[in-house]
C-alpha cells in the first residue's frame, strides 16, 4: 500500500525533486507551497507522512505547528544548515538538515513512520531503503 504524502516545501525546484522521489518509491504526493494550502489539505484529509519546509514562515514555530495542524501524523521538517535546531516534542518528527540526499530523506521516512508505528502499538511497515 502507498503511502500519502502531503511535502509542503515553498521552493519549487526543491519540491519538485523531493516529488518525483517520493512517486518513485510508490508514494502518492500532494504538494503545496505555503501554510494556507497545507492547512487545507489537513483540513480534508490525514495523510500517512507529513513533509514540511522547516524554513518557511509560519504562523508559529515550526514544531508547534506540526503539533497543532498535523497531531497524528509522522513527519519531516527540513531545515536549513546553521539554523537552530529545535527539539521534537513527539518521537514521531524527524528533523532533516539540508543538503541532504534521497538516501538521506529515505532514512528519515523510515526512522519517524517506525517511531509511529511504535507509539500507535502497530508494526511498522516496511520503508525502502535503497539509494536509486
Amino acid at each position: 500500500m502507498a503511502d500519502d504524502v502531503l511535502v509542503c516545501v515553498a521552493d519549487g525546484p526543491l519540491c519538485d525533486v523531493i516529488e518525483l522521489g517520493l512517486a518513485l518509491d510508490g508514494h502518492r504526493v500532494w504538494s503545496v507551497a505555503d501554510e494556507a494550502g497545507a492547512r487545507r489539505v489537513l483540513a480534508g484529509r490525514t495523510p500517512d507522512l507529513l513533509l514540511l519546509d522547516g524554513t518557511m514562515s509560519l504562523s508559529e514555530a515550526t514544531l508547534a505547528w506540526v503539533d497543532r495542524y498535523a497531531p497524528q501524523t509522522p513527519a519531516v521538517v527540513i531545515m536549513a544548515r546553521g539554523a537552530p535546531v529545535p527539539e521534537p516534542s513527539r518521537p514521531d518528527v524527524g528533523l532533516l538538515i539540508m543538503p541532504f540526499g534521497r538516501a538521506d530523506l529515505l532514512r528519515c521516512i523510515a526512522a519517524v513512520r517506525a517511531a509511529h508505528a511504535r507509539d500507535r502499538g502497530m508494526p511498522g511497515r516496511p520503508s525502502p531503503s535503497n539509494d536509486r
